[in-house]
């Protein structure tokens, strides 16, 4: 059992997490893209932020620029996006144990990213 800023990671929320990330890294790519077109259902005006997407009249779930772009950012997410996708990709797995387990994952790794670019600032 790992203990992270006072928090507890069980082996059962990790066990939860490698088995529901095996089943999904199979079709990484098609999620990764869903996941994106989750977080622009969610909050639209994150398409500004992508200049591939401003000015296309191109369906979102046909832009060819977008999915690979999906795929190289998968595990940098918003947690209710990444909990959302995660749920509808193994509906038969998904229970509040295992949404619990991923909202864990997700905050240590936000959490190491940030302790992460503290440091790299810090350094330059």
């Amino acid at each position: 059992m790992a203990t992270y800023e006072g928090k507890v990671f069980t082996e059962e929320q990790e066990a939860l997490v490698v088995k529901s990330w095996t089943v999904m890294k199979k079709n990484a790519a098609e999620l990764g893209l869903k996941f994106f077109l989750k977080i622009f259902e969610i909050a639209p005006s994150a398409k500004k932020l992508f200049s591939f997407l401003r000015d296309s009249n191109v369906p979102l779930e046909q832009n060819t620029k977008l999915k690979p772009h999906a795929m190289s950012v998968f595990v940098m997410v918003t947690k209710f996006a990444l909990l959302e996708t995660i749920k509808e990709a193994v509906p038969d797995m998904w229970s509040d144990e295992m949404k619990n387990a991923w909202g864990e994952a997700y905050d240590r790794l936000v959490a190491a990213i940030k302790i992460e670019m503290k440091a790299c600032s810090q350094a330059a």
